[in-house]
Order: C-alpha cells, then sequence, then structure tokens
C-alpha cells in the first residue's frame, strides 16, 4: 500500500462516532471499527477513540437482528471529531429533517463525515456529496444515480474524497486501513491488516466485483462483450440482434455462445439482470412498482409482475412487504 506522508498531529488521539442507523449493516460496522481497536493494540497507545450513537438515544437494531446499545443521541461534536455514518438497505427510512440539518450542522462546523454502506445514502440525502465520487454498493448503484443525479456514485469499494465513503461490508476495512496508513504510516496499517487476517487493503481503485470476465469465469470476449451491453441496457433492453451487430458476430452465434459458457439463452440471461435490477430498487428505493416496471425495461405492471413472479417464486409487492418487517417490527418513538 502507498500512502501520503501522514500528517504531524497523527500521534494525537482521533476520536470517531458512528452513528448507526436502524437496520444497519453489522458487518459494515465491525469492519470499520475493528481496525481502529487493532492499529491501538499495535501501536500500543490510543490513536483512536470512538463511542456509538443514535438519532434518539435509544439502542438500535441490526439488520441481522441483533440490538446495539449506543452511549447517547447524535449532537453537536468537537470540530476535531470524525462522524462515521453506518447505515444499511433501506437506509432512506431513516432521514428526517432533524437528522439531516444535524448532519449538515456538523460538517459545517468542522466536523469530517464518512459514509459506510447505507450511510452513503443519507449524507447523498442531505446533500454533502454533491459533485462528489462516492462508493455504493453494487446492487444498488443504479438506483442511486437516479436518486441523486448530482452525485458521482462509484462501484469501487471505497472513495477517499473530502467525504469518505466505503460501499459495504469488508470495502470499509478498505477504507479504514487506508486512513491508518494515511495517518500513522504503511507500516501500522501493513500490521493491522496481518493482525486482522486480511492482508493488504484493496487499492484506492480497486473495484467490488472483478471484471466481466473474470465474473462469468469465462475467457470469450464476445459473451464479455454481450453480457456489458445488457448491464449497460437495463431500462431500454436491445435486441439480441443489436447486441451481435455491435459485436460484428450473428445472432446465431451470440446464441451458441450463451449455451455454450453461460448454459442459457441470451434473451432469458438479459431477463434475469433486468430482475435483479428491478429487485434492488424494491428493496433499496420507494419508486412504485410501476415507476420501477419502467426503469427496468418492461412495459408496466402487470407484465412485470407476471415476470418477476415466475423468476423469483414471490410478487414484487410481496417481496417489498418481507423487505419492510424489520422496520415495521419496531416501537414508534
Amino acid at each position: 500500500m502507498t500512502f501520503a506522508k501522514p500528517p504531524r498531529h497523527s500521534t494525537e488521539t482521533q476520536h470517531h462516532v458512528f452513528l448507526l442507523l436502524e437496520n444497519f449493516t453489522h458487518l459494515a460496522f465491525s469492519c470499520a471499527l475493528e481496525p481502529l481497536r487493532t492499529a491501538n493494540l499495535a501501536a500500543g497507545r490510543p490513536l483512536y477513540s470512538w463511542q456509538m450513537v443514535s438519532a434518539d438515544g435509544l439502542p438500535v437494531r441490526s439488520s441481522n437482528g441483533t440490538t446495539t446499545l449506543v452511549d447517547a443521541a447524535l449532537a453537536p461534536l468537537h470540530r476535531n471529531d470524525t462522524l462515521v455514518v453506518v447505515g444499511g438497505v433501506r437506509a432512506g427510512l431513516a432521514s428526517t429533517p432533524r437528522l439531516l440539518a444535524q448532519l449538515r450542522h456538523n460538517q459545517a462546523h468542522g466536523v469530517r463525515l464518512m459514509g459506510i454502506c447505507g450511510g452513503v445514502e443519507l449524507l447523498a440525502t442531505a446533500g454533502l456529496l454533491q459533485g462528489q465520487d462516492c462508493a455504493v454498493d453494487w446492487q444498488g448503484l443504479r438506483s442511486f444515480a437516479e436518486r441523486h443525479p448530482s452525485t458521482r456514485p462509484s462501484d469501487r469499494a471505497f472513495v477517499r474524497g473530502p467525504v469518505p465513503t466505503a460501499a459495504s461490508g469488508i470495502s470499509a476495512t478498505d477504507l479504514m486501513l487506508h486512513e491508518i496508513g494515511a495517518q500513522h504510516g504503511a507500516d501500522l496499517a501493513s500490521l493491522v491488516g496481518d493482525m486482522l487476517s486480511y492482508g493488504n487493503a484493496r487499492p484506492t481503485q480497486g473495484r467490488q466485483r472483478v471484471s466481466v470476465r473474470a465474473f462469468l469465469g469465462v475467457r470469450n470476449g464476445v459473451i464479455a462483450g454481450a453480457v456489458k451491453m445488457m448491464q449497460d441496457n437495463v431500462d431500454a433492453p436491445l435486441a439480441v440482434s443489436e447486441i451481435a451487430a455491435a459485436l460484428g458476430v450473428s445472432t446465431r452465434q451470440i446464441e451458441r455462445l450463451f449455451a455454450r459458457y453461460l448454459k442459457d439463452t441470451p434473451t432469458r440471461y438479459y431477463t434475469a439482470l433486468r430482475l435483479d435490477h428491478a429487485r434492488s430498487l424494491l428493496r433499496d428505493t420507494d419508486l412504485s412498482v410501476t415507476e420501477i416496471s419502467l426503469a427496468c425495461g418492461f412495459n408496466g405492471s402487470g407484465q412485470f409482475s407476471k415476470v418477476y413472479k415466475k423468476h423469483f417464486g414471490t410478487s414484487p409487492r410481496g417481496f417489498r412487504a418481507v423487505q419492510l418487517e424489520p422496520f415495521a417490527a419496531q416501537p414508534s418513538a
């Protein structure tokens, strides 16, 4: 790993305040916190301190069903603090005018902000990521861009911009290892990675997913090109003949390659991609079923619901209802 020269104030204890949103992803939270704890252990002194807060000071339930106690309710922080916002799916449900105002207030008074997993959604909703690159979970990348057109969502694992962000899960460890390296040197960051049995962090340009070719496990460039075109045209599906023409092959050749390498037809594979995108929109957004059907290239909610249920075994509304159960189960404050 290559890091900038550690700043002169790096010997001071740096305080992190973790704002846990309802239904936050516990893995992402742990992956952000544990490198700081391990850095203290490796250095033999308190390089970092931390506390957990919630919007109202009450315990917070994570996406895995466990409940985490917090130290306090979110309040104005010290200008040298770092506020780490940690969320999960449908983090927008945690958005209230008061909470958004608190985020803006803290940033305006010099508090450094970071977003982890669904926390990136809340920061974008607060208008704190405008014009910035931000790491967004690849499953919701397209829908995030639709909701926040003033941001530059990326499929990178993490982004160390004005407001650092990590997409989800263990990418929070990558971000924190780079933070430790920039603040206290590459040797300590590497040691922390080894102590976590993680090794070296991904580079700053590291993606959440490997390339299409590596992901599919095939070397055929036509297949990789076809899948990439499908991924880029989910909302306005191309005909298989159009994809073939763009790649300089026949439709029949595309069909033979899909059958050989993917054990599927191009049409079925393309439909599955669109349905996966639809499922992300159902899970992560408040768009109506009709709006989602159009965003995924279907001719209205009727056709979409029929195809969705046949593929997943449940209706779009049924899937969404299950996703909302953790929120509905919480008593109102």
